[in-house]
């Protein structure tokens, strides 16, 4: 029995089970449906009252999707749940919300969804407080656009990305 005082204490048994629920994820089918079970439990829990709880599942489905190929579409609703969730309880330039919409980006590219990848990439855009936020966006705006046969704007947005990695000093490893 657990007497708990907000979902921050619940947080240390949380991590426990998300890490062995992660490490199992790749020895049995039935370990990766329940971390992503587990993680969408988590993320329509009552996390807005804490703000550290929320940052540490966003970052946690963040790092997850795209991890089992075989469960990619379950990935990619539990990332768009995850999206949908920061855009509603936190600042859009938090940095666990900025990591999930550009995870979700990168989903919606890699399964072929360019126009909704696009606008995603559009809105970070806007909302990006940090140069590496801005970078990311134009960069992943910029493989949105190429398949969709858009090579000027496509253009565009890389010689952008370009132009602010130089002023920021360095090209990001994973916008590259």
């Amino acid at each position: 029995y657990l007497q708990l005082k907000s979902i921050d204490d619940l947080m240390p048994i949380v991590q426990v089970i998300i890490k062995a629920l992660a490490t199992r994820k790749n020895d049995a089918p039935t370990a990766s449906g329940l971390h992503l079970s587990f993680l969408t439990a988590l993320l329509r829990s009552d996390l807005r009252h804490s703000p550290r709880a929320a940052a540490l599942v966003l970052d946690e489905i963040s790092q997850t999707v795209g991890s089992d190929l075989e469960d990619f579409g379950r990935q990619l609703a539990l990332l768009r749940e995850a999206a949908n969730w920061a855009d509603s309880n936190m600042p859009p330039d938090h940095p666990s919300a900025t990591s999930v919409r550009y995870r979700l980006t990168n989903a919606l590219l890699r399964s072929g969804q360019y126009a909704e990848s696009a606008a995603l990439s559009r809105q970070s855009l806007a909302s990006a407080r940090r140069p590496r936020d801005s970078i990311q966006a134009c960069f992943n705006l910029g493989n949105a656009l190429v398949p969709m046969g858009k090579l000027r704007e496509a253009r565009s947005s890389f010689k952008q990305c370009l132009r602010m990695s130089r002023e920021v000093g360095s090209f990001t490893s994973e916008a590259a």
